[in-house]
């Protein structure tokens, strides 16, 4: 598989490659946009988890009222925090399934072309 962060720092060179093999060049934007999607997600999910510690941590010290009010927190840190992992699965998934569709780009000195025909024989 290639590398994304290759990708994402030269993603002309790879619509340029595989535009060689006649594959639409649009896949590197989806490969780069989900990916994008992907990172924030899973920040997103990281400060939600550590919220929800903090506030596991806070509970035991607290009495009354505001010990019910952070358990309320918990319990909605706890529905955003399994909405986000959902997310993030499916993300990750097309994530997956388009880097598979990927191919490695054709070199530079490879000559475009439609089919097996144009090759260049070279020995």
């Amino acid at each position: 598989m290639l590398d994304i962060k290759q990708i994402r720092e030269n993603p002309d060179l790879f619509k340029a490659g595989i535009a060689k093999k006649n594959i639409n060049a649009d896949l590197i934007d989806q490969i780069i946009d989900l990916d994008e999607k992907k990172r924030k997600l899973i920040t997103d999910t990281e400060q939600v988890r550590a919220e929800k510690n903090k506030a596991s941590k806070e509970v035991p010290n607290l009495a009354g009222n505001e010990k019910e009010k952070i358990l309320t927190e918990m319990k909605k840190l706890s529905d955003d925090l399994k909405k986000q992992e959902e997310d993030l699965k499916k993300i990750e998934k097309d994530y997956q399934s388009t880097m598979n569709q990927l191919p490695n780009p054709a070199h530079e000195s490879v000559p475009a072309g439609e089919s097996d025909e144009e090759n260049v024989v070279i020995r």
